[in-house]
């Protein structure tokens, strides 16, 4: 068995969420592509390529998972904040983020990442890269 092998069998765990996190974000880079909004599809692109050309060169592959889990505690926790904010605050009447952030789906895609987030930032540094 190959040592790349090893490590994904002993770190599945971290590399499910790892891939579960990276899908997602690449559906959503898809979709807005196809709304035509193709700069949020490339910043989201961007930073898949960064994680990739890490991967593949074997360097520096930490602190990219670091940065990633980073940009998803962010992302997670703003959109808990929004949602915290229409609930005791002034509610938003912008339809879309109201679709997106402020029902039962959305808070819990947002706390699930938030969890992904800190899981990925916790364990980065555990695991031994080839």
């Amino acid at each position: 068995m190959s040592a790349l092998i090893k490590l994904l069998i002993r770190h599945r765990f971290f590399f499910i969420t790892l891939l579960f996190s990276l899908l997602f974000f690449l559906r959503k880079a898809i979709q807005y592509a196809l709304l035509k909004s193709y700069v949020t599809a490339f910043i989201i692109l961007s930073i898949f390529a960064i994680i990739g050309i890490s991967l593949v060169l074997n360097k520096k592959v930490k602190l990219t998972l670091r940065f990633w889990s980073i940009l998803i505690i962010i992302w997670a926790s703003v959109r808990i904040l929004l949602f915290l904010a229409n609930s005791f605050l002034k509610e938003i009447s912008e339809s879309h983020l109201h679709h997106q952030l402020f029902n039962t789906k959305g808070v819990i895609i947002s706390a699930s990442f938030l969890v992904a987030g800190v899981f990925l930032f916790r364990n980065s540094n555990r695991i031994y890269w080839i």
